[in-house]
């Protein structure tokens, strides 16, 4: 029994489907299956035949002739131009940086920031209050910080009390 497909046209990967049925490049059992398909599904079997033009007219085009030496011509320019400073390739003729095309762009970008800046709201300044006569300082008060504080006093006075008990015992 043949698997059921998703319809091609509607998936991601139907592309993949179109472009191996057109190619010849589909086993027999994948073949029936999309071809019971294109029966019922009108889109996939418009896709299709207009994949199977485009390979038509692909298999039609003439094949130029290589010479025997292209291979070896072909790694030479690569290894000149892997040589060349990185500077001769701004300068190259084949650079394709033209200011007919960069200066509209330009200008566009000038616009869209000048329009930006025009249309962003500005902020009232806020009304200056004069500061109150007497500013009140608030601490924020750490009860563990207290409690070791008044510990270390305690342990303070015990150290000096016997030191000074022994001077009052002494005289």
């Amino acid at each position: 029994m043949e698997t059921p497909i998703s319809c091609p046209a509607k998936d991601r990967r139907g592309s993949e489907l179109f472009l191996s049925y057109a190619a010849g490049l589909m086993s027999t059992p994948e073949r029936a299956t999309f071809e019971s398909h294109m029966v019922d599904c009108t889109e996939c079997r418009r896709v299709a035949e207009e994949q199977k033009r485009v390979w038509s007219v692909l298999d039609a085009l003439p094949v130029p002739a290589i010479s025997s030496n292209f291979d070896e011509r072909l790694y030479a320019r690569i290894a000149a131009e892997e040589r060349r400073p990185w500077w001769q390739s701004v300068l190259h003729p084949g650079f394709s940086f033209r200011f007919s095309t960069a200066a509209p762009v330009a200008a566009a970008c000038a616009a869209l920031a000048v329009m930006l800046v025009m249309r962003t709201p500005h902020p009232a300044p806020a009304p200056v209050q004069p500061a109150p006569a007497t500013a009140t300082v608030q601490q924020k008060l750490d009860p563990n910080q207290i409690e070791q504080n008044l510990d270390d006093l305690d342990m303070l006075r015990q150290l000096t009390a016997p030191a000074s008990e022994a001077s009052n015992g002494q005289s």
